[in-house]
């Protein structure tokens, strides 16, 4: 707190940096050194570096070109990716609408089985009411049952309903 009351800086450096009159340029980014070209350049007693910088000005446009072309490749790889990664969507999606239709024919199946059933079931009851007297309010009831019966079954059944909405495009979204 003294420091700061006389105006000092409260924090000091760990270390002091003084200038040694060498200069340096260094162009450092991550695919310099990886391709192997000259990155760095500073004075020396021989040739100082203002006698450098045609070297200097070649490497930053040699290393311009490079980031360039590693852009470019980086993009391509960037798009190869993405073409994949639809290509696997549109896969999932076929296979979810097959597995879908796959669903929709075993239902369709099990419906139709069913409405065969209920048509055969219907069948015999009505034979068997047929055979018997009945009071006319029986017959009515009978009937009536009947019709709904029948009506149930053709509902039920997956070939009608698809035949239909086949023949009747405009059936077919609702």
């Amino acid at each position: 707190m003294a420091r700061k009351k006389q105006g000092k800086p409260v924090f000091t450096n760990k270390y002091d940096f003084l200038p040694t009159g060498h200069l340096e340029l260094n162009l450092d980014p991550e695919i310099w050194g990886a391709v192997g070209y000259k990155k760095k350049w500073s004075d020396s007693a021989r040739k100082p570096l203002e006698d450098q910088l045609r070297d200097v000005i070649v490497g930053a446009i040699s290393l311009a070109g490079e980031l360039r072309r590693e852009a470019e490749r980086q993009k391509k790889a960037e798009q190869l990716a993405d073409e994949q990664r639809m290509k696997r969507i549109e896969e999932e999606k076929r296979a979810a609408e097959e597995e879908a239709r796959r669903r929709a024919l075993d239902v369709h199946v099990q419906n139709w089985v069913k409405s065969k059933q209920l048509r055969s079931f219907i069948q015999e009851f009505e034979g068997r009411f047929r055979k018997g007297q009945h009071t006319a309010q029986a017959e009515r009831e009978f009937r009536a049952w009947l019709s709904w019966a029948i009506d149930y079954a053709d509902r039920l059944d997956p070939i009608s309903t698809l035949l239909a909405k086949m023949s009747n495009p405009s059936q077919a979204d609702k």
